[in-house]
């Protein structure tokens, strides 16, 4: 069973605003990812200072795009299930390979979904990803995870949508809980903190990037942030 402070105990070995953090496993998944799959031109230059990214999730095309183009690392905010093998593994077998196609849990799928619990978790975790919680009340380890990297001078990535399988033909409301960084890192630091949207365009095969939002009161500005997040990401 895999640890989730082995997130910081990861992240505290790294240089201090480092844009080449992944380990060989996460490298190794994005050398395999480029080599069978379309690439795309990304018009993103890594930043000099810490901001986070937004961006569809698009049933998972959106970070699996994002993370197989960009040459810089970035940490993504990732539900809390994928950095625990067995939790991941009894996902896939009761929900993803089964209840989400309409079948019923096999022996076959049962080892698919063992497998591919194995392989996620520890990709996920060699990104230097960090969890995040649907339970709120465990949500302040989120905020632990982020802001020591952001204070460290990394970057993040977030992919908010409520309705993750949703297209671009289907724009989705967003969660907001990861725009309080913008707050803390105001708080910590009396610079406010670039969130940067990012479009994936399929039909001219870029990723690329609008103008940055800034936000620094959560309680006074969160709903703004949203109505022009929620523009900004969607084309």
């Amino acid at each position: 069973m895999s640890n989730e402070n082995d997130v910081l105990e990861t992240a505290s070995e790294t240089k201090a605003g480092s844009n080449d953090f992944y380990g060989r496993t996460g490298k190794f998944a994005i050398c395999v990812l480029r080599a069978f799959s379309h690439k795309y031109k990304c018009k993103i230059k890594a930043p000099e200072e810490p901001v986070i990214y937004v961006c569809r999730h698009l049933n998972t095309h959106g970070p699996y795009t994002v993370f197989k183009n960009l040459d810089f690392s970035l940490h993504s905010m990732a539900l809390n299930i994928f950095f625990d093998k067995e939790v991941c593994s009894n996902h896939y077998l009761n929900f993803t390979f089964s209840a989400k196609r309409g079948k019923k849990p096999t022996a076959f799928i049962k080892v698919i979904a063992k497998m591919s619990a194995s392989i996620v978790v520890n990709v996920v975790q060699s990104l230097q990803a960090f969890p995040t919680y649907r339970d709120s009340t465990q949500s302040f380890k989120s905020f632990r995870y982020g802001m020591e990297f952001l204070m460290k001078g990394e970057s993040l990535i977030v992919f908010p949508d409520i309705e993750y399988t949703n297209d671009y033909d289907k724009p989705s409301d967003i969660y907001t809980g990861f725009l309080y960084f913008g707050e803390m890192y105001y708080k910590k630091t009396g610079k406010p903190l670039k969130f940067i949207p990012v479009l994936i365009d399929d039909e001219k095969y870029e990723i690329i990037e609008r103008e940055p939002l800034y936000i620094n009161n959560f309680r006074n500005e969160s709903e703004r942030m949203r109505e022009d997040l929620i523009k900004a990401i969607n084309w």
